[in-house]
């Protein structure tokens, strides 16, 4: 697959924040920047949805999972670099057993060099976050995503409740939205200037229902909510993490690949649109072979080396063969539309976007 040439990758954030935070410092009076982590929105769903922004397309990471694109983006890190690869994988600082990277806490998940927080704090700024959609999460992966970030708590947009997810209305979402952010502004930014970073887990409305009338109604919310922090002299920028693609549920391959697991004496880890396995290396070919079949056209078998260039430790990390997903039909949670994980262009591609003008507008910037 190739990915445009202009399409920089989003561990450019991070650089692209710095400067633009230098060039707010460097002023008479610096203005808050506030940073819209918006997850699940693709970069022409953001393009068509702020239309007074200014955007740019960046390039996701594989695989195309919330818990690896936005680590990269606050560290400036591939992949192979922070070794967060996806959901799913095993952790040889827990035993080897498999981890949920979302429940997880213990260790082996440090990072090192710093992020977008740390960057804040050298140019002169607060930094915040605020966890809205990420509250849940209390895990050693949230702990390293948001090192050095103040975080403000409470006031889910996207909650689940045990029933499942119910939608919101629009005009609720994107008005607690608001208030999250002014409120934080007043608390935080009172003294200085402050980096706000704010999540807003779109993803878990469009994991359900698609891109429908929902999701164009908030993101145009958020559109005028830029507009206006910016009319009330703040910086805006917005990106997201991956964008997902028409999925579901099919419950042959999924009983396939159990009775493999089972056949080869294997785990199964990854999530979403791609799924990689630890057989015994003996096993490693009958199974690849294995899984074409079960896959029957619906995915591609994968060298995840060559595919994530899992080396040195990741390689302990990432199961040696995938199966990533072809088509609509592949694995998923019962109930779930749409997805994400693998290397499809309208997962891959996620917009950078910009409102008002930066004090001094970085080489290779939002445009």
């Amino acid at each position: 697959m190739t990915v445009a040439a202009e399409a920089a990758p989003v561990t450019e954030v991070r650089r692209i924040l710095d400067d633009l935070l230098a060039g707010e410092a460097a002023g008479e009076r610096p203005r808050h920047v506030v940073v819209l982590a918006v997850d699940g929105v693709p970069y022409e769903v953001a393009r068509r949805s702020w239309p007074a922004a200014r955007t740019r397309r960046l390039r996701s990471v594989l695989p195309t999972t919330s818990s690896a694109s936005w680590l990269s983006s606050l560290t400036g890190l591939p992949v192979a670099d922070h070794r967060v690869p996806g959901v799913v994988f095993a952790l040889p600082e827990a035993g080897g057993e498999l981890i949920n990277v979302l429940t997880y806490r213990g260790p082996g998940l440090e990072v090192t060099g710093g992020n977008v927080f740390s960057d804040s704090v050298r140019h002169g700024y607060r930094p915040v976050a605020v966890l809205s959609d990420l509250d849940p999460f209390d895990c050693s992966w949230r702990d390293e995503l948001l090192r050095g970030a103040e975080t403000v708590v409470g006031g889910r947009f996207y909650p689940v409740r045990p029933h499942g997810y119910r939608a919101r209305p629009a005009a609720a979402v994107g008005a607690d939205v608001r208030r999250a952010i002014h409120e934080a502004l007043a608390s935080y930014g009172a003294a200085g200037p402050c980096l706000l970073w704010c999540f807003v887990e779109v993803d878990q409305h469009i994991h359900r229902h698609g891109y429908d009338k929902h999701v164009h109604e908030v993101l145009r919310g958020l559109d005028d909510l830029a507009v206006e922090l910016t009319a009330a002299s703040a910086l805006v920028v917005a990106y997201a993490d991956h964008g997902l693609v028409p999925t579901h549920r099919d419950e042959h391959l999924t009983a396939s690949l159990d009775d493999l697991q089972q056949r080869f004496g294997c785990a199964m880890g990854g999530a979403g649109r791609i799924r990689w396995f630890y057989p015994a290396a003996e096993d490693r070919a009958d199974l690849a072979t294995a899984l074409t079949a079960a896959a029957g056209g619906q995915g591609r078998v994968v060298d995840t080396e060559r595919m994530l260039g899992s080396g040195g430790l990741l390689r302990e990390r990432v199961g040696p063969v995938a199966l990533v997903a072809g088509g609509p039909a592949f694995l998923t949670e019962p109930g779930y539309r749409y997805d994400h994980g693998s290397d499809d262009p309208a997962e891959l591609h996620v917009p950078f976007s910009c409102w008002g003008t930066p004090a001094a507008a970085p080489p290779g910037g939002p445009r």
